[in-house]
């Protein structure tokens, strides 16, 4: 799974994707995390530390370019730390009855993974 992580840090999250760099120590966390280095009781503190980095991440996982909140959402934290394939069968159900000029509309996304 390739990820580039970037942080908003205390800028505002509405600047363009990727602008800020994440630095070495968030990587390690989401690392920490995603390859199961730090687990059970360890994850808490590494995930704390993570949310002190900066409450915004812009990803690319897979090819999907998305802005994730870790601050306050719990959802975009677990996909930021899981990546797509808690996700693969919901996106795969959807885009198999997608035509090529249809609309797709997702209402309370969160970081829009169905609709990007």
């Amino acid at each position: 799974m390739a990820v580039i992580e970037h942080a908003e840090g205390a800028r505002a999250p509405d600047g363009a994707w990727g602008t800020q760099h994440s630095g070495v120590l968030a990587g390690l966390c989401l690392n920490a995390i995603r390859y199961r280095i730090a687990f059970g009781a360890m994850r808490k503190p590494v995930r704390w530390l993570l949310h002190r980095l900066g409450p915004h991440y812009d990803v690319e996982i897979e090819g999907v370019r998305m802005r994730c909140r870790v601050s306050d959402n719990l959802t975009e934290q677990r996909l930021l730390e899981r990546g797509l394939h808690r996700n693969r069968a919901g996106l795969a159900a959807i885009v198999d009855q997608l035509h090529a000029d249809d609309v797709f509309v997702d209402v309370g996304a969160n970081c829009g993974l169905f609709s990007l």
